[in-house]
């Protein structure tokens, strides 16, 4: 073997090595890249476009207001004030929040909702409870808006959600399961004026508990005008509150309350409901009123102040308005 083929097996040698470290480098490399992906994506919430991460989960942003415990699935806000252009709160799995002290969600953009809980082709759960508060809002000039989205949602914390006159659509509160409000917390929704505009929406029920109070106005719009659509029933429970006002006067087909199932008034609830021109307070099912409860239900147009497509069953509860049901109207 001559010495410049001794020479030449070395360089390759010295070369397959250098490949071989490459290669494993490359790997290391990449399955770390593929290791820290995973660990920015692992728990699908996002705040303000941040992931949480194992990382950040303690100071999402950097400024001790946010923060997220995995082994509790909640995420904690305490007096945080948030401007962002997408969703400030973005979930794609179910999400419970913690409120503490006052905070706010200033949406800057257009389109998405404030919180959203989904992956934009389903909707997942939202509970927010806590000592605090939250005022939700939108900047002005925006073509849709949209404040909380998800499936079951629950609420046990004050909250006011503020949006502005849009150019399409305007949402307070969408729920695609059953939206509860309890534990004394009083949630407020201030619609804004819109093509098609409902303040409040739920595909299943709404119960507002004991104790709880929903105010909900809506201003108007021109095609579609509604304060509430209850697709199941609706519950206001003992010593709850439901104020609704919709200015529909202007709206091509409108809605002031309207409930497709069952709608129930327990004792010492009080509902007090004002529409320019459709119904009231509209029921497709049965409703019941308790002994001891206040429903006050007023329309300016040619609409019925209480129309029920069912029988009404009153217990005695006081009743202020027309009374209108193609079922028997029954007083006990």
């Amino acid at each position: 073997m001559t010495k410049g083929t001794i020479i030449f097996r070395v360089i390759i040698s010295v070369l397959l090595g250098l490949c071989i470290v490459c290669t494993a480098l490359f790997s290391v490399l990449f399955v770390a890249y593929l290791e820290e992906k995973v660990v920015q994506e692992e728990y699908g919430i996002f705040v303000a476009g941040v992931p949480i991460t194992l990382d950040n989960r303690k100071d999402i942003l950097g400024d001790g207001t946010v923060s997220y415990s995995a082994s509790k699935n909640l995420l904690t806000f305490e007096n945080a004030t948030i401007e962002y252009f997408d969703s400030v709160v973005y979930s794609k799995i179910d999400i419970k929040i913690e409120l503490i002290g006052e905070n706010k969600f200033i949406m800057s953009g257009d389109t998405v909702p404030v919180l959203y809980a989904g992956d934009y082709v389903t909707t997942n759960d939202i509970a927010i409870f806590g000592d605090g508060s939250l005022t939700v809002e939108y900047k002005s000039g925006v073509a849709d808006a949209l404040g909380i989205f998800g499936d079951e949602i629950r609420i046990e914390s004050d909250i006011t959600i503020t949006l502005p006159d849009c150019t399409n659509i305007c949402n307070g509160i969408y729920s695609e399961g059953n939206l509860t409000i309890s534990k004394g917390a009083t949630v407020t929704i201030n619609n804004g004026k819109a093509l098609y505009s409902t303040a409040v929406k739920a595909s299943n029920n709404i119960n507002i508990e004991t104790g709880a109070t929903l105010n909900v106005t809506n201003p108007g719009a021109t095609e579609l005008c509604r304060g509430m659509n209850v697709g199941g029933a609706l519950v206001v429970w003992e010593n709850a509150t439901l104020n609704v006002n919709v200015d529909d006067q202007s709206a091509k087909n409108s809605e002031c309350i309207r409930v497709y199932g069952f709608m129930g008034v327990k004792g010492n609830a009080n509902v007090t409901v004002s529409s320019k021109k459709a119904h009231a307070i509209e029921c497709h099912g049965a409703m019941d009123l308790a002994d001891g409860a206040t429903v006050s239900a007023t329309t300016e147009g040619q609409g019925v102040d209480l129309f029920c497509y069912g029988a009404i069953v009153n217990h005695g509860a006081t009743v202020n308005g027309e009374v209108e049901a193609l079922g028997e109207v029954h007083n006990k």
